[in-house]
């Protein structure tokens, strides 16, 4: 725009109340009338001075709106009677059209948003009307037809610019107040939470920092017993579950803490799952229940893909190589390696009875990997004909991870606890048809596999609603950890009321994890049909696999998948081994913050809330406790979560000794009678 537009010979107009409003005249109004003069470089004034007006005022997105001429219709060229005729509501509409498209914002707040603009509408826009009718009145402008289109713009546009600035203020204000969800998450390093770590002393400390490498040896011996359980699915002749290590097992862990062993001898359970009780003074106390699991999956090194055999069991460098390393083995030993630690050091009498006040049980199964259908199922049809209730669960689950979290500095690990996971659905696609040679195929393209095909393609095409409210753990997440955050996600984060369709939108596309978080899965695991190259098949069949988001049910998602099929040739039918997604439990409970505070103490590391998007055996223990959380103590970059079922899994023994100390410390706050 040139210098001579910029500057105006009377003073400049502001908008709404910001100037003093001025009154039209009858002599002004005529002019209006005139069309036949070309008021081309008039409008092009008049509308540059509004354009300077709103960035001077930082009205970034009404101003943007003025100049696209598509977005709020106005149109410079005066001799188009229908520009004229035009409705004024018509640019409102526009703008207020442009700005949901801007920040894709939540209906309720944008009808808040439109009763407000239709109530500062009544009380401003005369006199706003009446001010940019003056100035044109000044330098008696012939295109005062057209101004009059515009000039209803701008009370809706000055309405526009207050709700700005209100949520503007809003946001600045929550920014300013984001603060840690408790004092304990101040704590930086672990080295210094840990010396504050109060329920285990500093002598304890020492005594578990020189068993580092006991503790490690028996984690070895642990992985190099082939505990494997294979999916009853896929058993062939070759591969079937050998018990035989599960026994070799138990001796172990016998051999390795005596002292338990022989104080508080475990109740087997289905021949090979474990229960450990240590029964607390105060029977009014509900106990808590720890849990991990025996079996681990195959490890296949067919191709020497791992750099170690992954059952050689292998500490090189202070590492401890091989399945099971971090599922499941670490955790049984760390469990039981600090109650053997608490009845040497005599915090667990080892004469009489437990000094503990709450009961403790540790649940150990051993065929988690497969559903535990023998072991924690067995387990929990145990407990509940004991008629026992728990204060909390504590499982397997996610960890304490790093890199995961845009915002958050690469070095600081977030202990993700989550209070929820996942519910598993595998559904078949089967459709039949007569089959028939190769050298005849139907003419239409219509073929079993032709079909499939289609069926598969549409539910890749069309993955589940995303789910982001006030109730989801990832927004939850979010919430807590955003006074960590670098100053633009601070911002974001801590304004999810404004900003969370759009951190949904962003999310759903930024990774497979965040994404799986968010929704229900779809995942095709398996396509079978034909059995002969030149004969087309008679059946075909395909697998998938649902991870289920608590907020969709397990009919619901049948339904949907039959609804985006669309195809009645193809037969949806949902498989025995299904589960639905769990009870979510709550953060604000005694439970929770014992978890929490652990982390911090020994890890000094923040903790948020989380969903599992995986499954344990925590789905047979639903009706033993409100209070079920899934968290494995140990410290991972997101590169490293491949590890779980994958190759070259390793724990550190420092890791290892860590999660002793976490157990102590959990075991000592929930249990002991220890107070702050």
């Amino acid at each position: 725009m040139p210098n001579d537009e910029r500057s105006h010979s009377t003073p400049p107009p502001l908008l709404c109340q910001f100037i003093r409003p001025t009154t039209a005249t009858k002599e002004n109004k005529s002019i209006h009338n005139d069309e036949d003069v070309d008021t081309t470089g008039e409008m092009q004034k008049i509308r540059g001075e509004i354009y300077r007006q709103l960035r001077r005022h930082s009205c970034w997105c009404c101003t943007d709106a003025i100049r696209l001429n598509s977005s709020c219709n106005i149109n410079i060229n005066s001799n188009s009677n229908s520009n004229r005729k035009q409705h004024p509501t018509n640019h409102y509409r526009a703008v207020i059209m442009f700005m949901m498209r801007q920040l894709q914002l939540s209906s309720p707040i944008w009808i808040a948003a439109l009763v407000l603009c239709y109530s500062l509408r009544t009380t401003v826009g005369n006199d706003t009307t009446a001010t940019f009718t003056s100035v044109v009145d000044e330098d008696r402008s012939p295109a005062a037809t057209d101004l009059q289109n515009s000039d209803a713009l701008m009370p809706w546009l000055s309405s526009l610019l207050w709700i700005w600035i209100c949520l503007l203020v809003v946001c600045i204000a929550n920014y300013i107040g984001c603060k840690p969800a408790s004092p304990s998450s101040n704590h930086k390093k672990s080295k210094s939470a840990s010396d504050e770590n109060i329920f285990l002393t500093s002598q304890a400390q020492q005594q578990i920092r020189a068993n580092q490498n006991y503790y490690a040896s028996i984690l070895s011996e642990a992985i190099q017993l082939r505990t494997i359980s294979y999916d009853p699915y896929n058993i062939d002749a070759k591969h079937k579950t050998d018990p035989k290590p599960l026994l070799q097992m138990h001796q172990l862990l016998r051999d390795s803490f005596p002292l338990l062993h022989k104080r508080y001898p475990p109740k087997i359970i289905h021949q090979y799952s474990l229960l450990y009780v240590i029964p607390g003074q105060d029977a009014s106390l509900l106990p808590i229940l720890l849990c991990a699991h025996l079996d681990v999956v195959p490890a296949n090194n067919e191709d020497n893909s791992w750099t170690h055999d992954p059952f050689s069991g292998k500490i090189i460098d202070g590492v401890i190589w091989g399945r099971g390393a971090i599922d499941n083995k670490h955790n049984f030993v760390a469990q039981l390696g600090a109650l053997e630690h608490m009845i040497q050091n005599g915090i667990v009498d080892n004469s009489t009875s437990s000094s503990f006040q709450r009961s403790v049980y540790v649940a150990i199964g051993h065929d988690e990997e497969i559903g535990g259908p023998e072991g924690a199922a067995n387990i929990a049809k145990f407990l509940k004909n004991e008629g026992l209730r728990f204060e909390g669960i504590v499982d397997e689950g996610s960890m304490m991870i790093r890199g995961a979290i845009p915002g958050l500095a690469k070095d600081v690990n977030v202990g993700l606890i989550s209070c929820a996971e996942k519910g598993m659905m595998s559904v078949e696609l089967t459709i039949r048809g007569s089959g028939g040679h190769s050298s005849m195929p139907p003419i239409h393209g219509d073929g079993l596999i032709n079909a499939m095909g289609k069926a598969v393609a549409k539910l890749e095409a069309n993955p589940f609603p995303a789910h982001f409210d006030r109730d989801d753990y990832f927004r939850k997440n979010l919430e807590v950890l955003a006074w960590r955050l670098s100053p633009p996600m601070r911002f974001l984060c801590s304004n999810l009321w404004l900003f969370g369709p759009m951190i949904q939108r962003i999310l759903v596309r930024a990774s497979n994890g965040a994404a799986a978080m968010l929704r229900t899965t779809t995942a095709v695991t398996k396509i079978s049909g034909g059995d002969k190259i030149n004969v087309m098949p008679s059946s075909v069949s395909v697998f998938v696999n649902h991870r289920v988001h608590p907020s969709d049910s397990m009919a619901s998602v049948l339904e949907y998948d039959r609804k985006i099929i669309r195809d009645d040739r193809i037969e949806v039918r949902p498989l025995k081994l299904s589960c639905p997604p769990s009870p979510c439990s709550r953060t604000d409970v005694m439970a929770y913050d014992w978890i929490q505070r652990s982390v911090e103490l020994v890890f000094g590391n923040p903790c948020a809330p989380s969903l599992l998007t995986g499954n344990t055996d925590t789905r047979h223990y639903w009706d033993l406790s409100d209070n079920i959380y899934r968290f494995s103590p140990i410290n991972l970059h997101i590169s490293e979560v491949g590890m779980f079922h994958g190759v070259n899994e390793r724990i550190s023994t420092v890791a290892l000794r860590q999660m002793v100390e976490y157990y102590e410390t959990l075991i000592m706050m929930s249990c002991a009678g220890v107070q702050d």
